[in-house]
């Protein structure tokens, strides 16, 4: 009988930064997808420290209050899968590695403006 099989499951990857008051000072959440890395604009009730707690390994289905619904500010695909990305703390730049390169990206304009 055939079997449907993966060479390796997708492991999922959320990472929360509270950025710089010129980026408004809202939550900025990267969701690693397979083969693209999802950047989100998270407007949430709890303070950040508590949106930390909550999306640790083990406590991902733990809900978030939010302001207002999120919003997808930016989706950075890759013509392979995606191995490793990260936010930088501030929340300026975000970074993604596949198995051709390193991408790296500024989420701000020359003005300082989240793009």
């Amino acid at each position: 009988h055939p079997y449907n099989l993966q060479a390796y499951s997708e492991v999922p990857h959320i990472e929360v930064v509270t950025p710089t008051k010129e980026g408004g000072g809202t939550a900025l959440m990267l969701c690693q997808q397979l083969s693209a890395v999802e950047i989100w604009r998270v407007e949430t009730v709890d303070g950040s420290r508590s949106v930390k707690q909550k999306l640790a390994q083990g406590k991902e289905g733990q809900p978030l209050e939010a302001k207002a619904s999120p919003r997808l500010l930016a989706v950075l695909s890759s013509a392979s899968n995606v191995f490793s990305s990260a936010l930088s703390p501030d929340g300026k730049h975000v970074a993604y590695a596949n198995i051709s390169a390193l991408h790296l990206y500024s989420l701000f304009d020359s003005e300082g403006k989240l793009n």
